[in-house]
C-alpha cells in the first residue's frame, strides 16, 4: 500500500486496468491508496453522466432490449436478466423520459432508444454512480463502455457531458467544527440556501439548484445504513471504522446547460478532464466562498477574508491543464418570436381595412402605417419618456450579444 504522509493530501482513486467492465457493486476492488494522517482530504468525481449518438450498425441488439422488456413486463418481477457481449444487466420493465430501455448493473445505469442517430436528441446515455466512480473508476467505466458498445455493433458518433460531481472528504474533519451552516459568511452567486439536521444533529448544507449546487455535509453519517458504500469509502479514507471518525465532503454538482456557458465549452469527457483543476477553481473562488466572519455586504464583500478550513478547499489537487474561463449569459431576447408577435398585431390592425386575405402589399402598407403613427404619437407627445425607453432597449440589445465576466 501506498502512504500520503502530508498533512493536505489528494488521492484520486486509481484507474484500474481494463480486464473486467461494469462490475456490480459486490466485487469492488480493495483500494489501492491509504490515507494515513489526520488532516487528509480524498477527492474523485462522484457522478459521471454522459449521453452519445451510437449509429447501431447492427439492429440485433435493439431487438434483443425489446424481447427482455416485453419478458420484464409480463413478469411479476421488475427486471428481466439480459446478457449483451459477456455481461450480464438487469432490463427493467420502464425507460425513462427520453429513453425506451433502461439497463442496470451495480450503480452503472445504461440507457438506450430506436432514435435515428441523426436526432436532436441522443439514443444512448451512461450513468456512473458514485461507488463506481471511485472503484473501479470512472475512467475505466467510460473506457470499457465504448468498447462494449463496438462489440454491440454500434459507432459512437457524438458523445456530450450532461452532468459530473466534484467532490472532496475532508478525513477527521466535523462538519461543526467549520461555519458552514452560518449563511451571513457564505459569498456565493447562488441563492437558494438550505440546511439540515438528522435527529438534531446537523449535518447538510447547500447553496444553488438543479444545474449547478455546492453540498457540503456530513459523509460519515450518509452511509451509516448503507454497508457496501461504508465499507468502500472506509478503504479509500484509510479508516478501519467509522465510530468517532467524521468526514466532511464538499460536493459541486455541475449539469450541461453550466458546462456549455464556459468558453470554450465543455462537451466531451475529454474536455471534462482537462478542465478539473479550472473548475474547481472557480466553483471555491468565483461561485462561492466561505469567509471567516460574517460579510457586510454593503461594503466591498469581495474583500471579506477567506475561512482558513476553505483555503484548504481552494487548494485541493485536480488533474488537467485546460484553460476555461466562464462568461455571464444575458437572456438575449428572441427576436424571431417578437417579429412573430408584432406581425400577428399588424395582420389585426390591417384587418380593419384590408379586404382580400391575399393582398400582402395592402397588409404590409396598413400594418407599417399604424405601427408608425403609434411610434411617432408616443415621440412628440412625450418625447423625454420615449427617449429614455428606447434607450433602455438599445443596451438590453447590446448586452444580448456582448461578453462579459462573472
Amino acid at each position: 500500500m501506498s502512504k500520503v504522509d502530508h498533512c493536505l493530501s489528494t488521492v484520486n482513486r486509481p484507474q484500474s486496468p481494463p480486464s473486467v467492465v461494469l462490475d456490480d457493486a459486490t466485487s469492488l476492488q480493495k483500494a489501492q491508496t491509504r490515507i494515513t494522517c489526520a488532516s487528509t482530504v480524498a477527492n474523485c468525481l462522484d457522478t459521471l453522466k454522459i449521453t452519445f449518438w451510437v449509429d447501431w450498425l447492427d439492429s440485433k441488439v435493439l431487438e434483443q432490449l425489446e424481447d427482455a422488456k416485453q419478458v420484464a413486463q409480463s413478469s411479476v418481477f421488475d427486471s428481466e436478466p439480459i446478457e449483451l457481449s459477456g455481461h450480464t444487466f438487469n432490463c427493467h420493465r420502464t425507460g425513462t423520459k427520453l429513453f425506451k430501455y433502461r439497463l442496470v448493473k451495480g450503480d452503472v445505469r445504461l440507457l438506450f432508444s430506436p432514435r435515428n442517430p441523426d436526432s436532436d436528441f441522443p439514443n444512448t446515455r451512461l450513468e456512473i454512480g458514485s461507488m463506481s466512480c471511485w472503484s473501479p473508476g470512472y475512467m475505466r467505466i467510460y473506457s470499457e463502455f465504448i468498447k462494449f458498445v463496438e462489440l454491440l455493433g454500434g459507432v459512437v458518433n457524438k458523445e456530450r457531458i450532461s452532468e459530473a460531481h466534484l467532490c472532496a472528504d475532508f478525513i477527521g474533519l466535523p462538519i461543526n467544527d467549520v461555519p458552514v451552516r452560518n449563511e451571513d459568511h457564505w459569498i456565493t452567486l447562488a441563492h437558494n440556501f438550505n440546511y439540515r439536521s438528522n435527529r438534531r444533529k446537523f449535518s447538510y448544507i447547500s447553496w444553488g439548484s438543479g444545474d449547478f449546487m455546492l453540498r457540503i455535509y456530513d459523509k460519515a453519517l450518509e452511509l451509516e445504513n448503507n454497508h457496501h458504500k461504508k465499507e468502500l469509502f472506509m478503504d479509500v479514507w484509510g479508516l478501519d471504522s467509522l465510530v468517532d471518525n467524521s468526514v466532511t465532503r464538499v460536493e459541486y454538482q455541475i449539469r450541461r446547460p453550466i458546462f456549455n456557458s464556459f468558453s470554450p465549452k465543455i462537451v466531451t469527457v475529454e474536455d471534462l478532464i482537462n478542465s478539473l483543476k479550472v473548475l474547481w477553481d472557480y466553483c471555491t473562488n468565483d461561485w462561492s466562498r466561505l469567509a471567516d466572519s460574517p460579510v457586510d455586504r454593503n461594503h466591498h464583500q469581495a474583500r471579506a477574508k477567506t475561512d482558513t478550513w476553505w483555503e484548504q478547499v481552494q487548494a485541493v489537487k485536480w488533474k488537467g491543464d485546460k484553460s476555461v474561463e466562464r462568461k455571464k449569459e444575458y437572456a438575449a431576447k428572441d427576436f424571431i418570436r417578437l417579429g412573430k408577435q408584432l406581425a400577428g398585431v399588424g395582420m389585426s390592425l390591417a384587418a380593419q381595412a384590408v379586404k382580400n386575405p391575399d393582398d400582402i402589399d395592402g397588409v404590409v402598407y396598413y400594418a407599417q402605417g399604424n405601427l408608425e403613427n403609434v411610434i411617432r404619437s408616443m415621440a412628440e407627445n412625450k418625447p423625454i419618456d420615449f427617449s429614455k425607453k428606447m434607450s433602455r432597449k438599445i443596451n438590453e440589445a447590446r448586452n444580448a450579444f456582448s461578453d462579459h465576466d462573472y
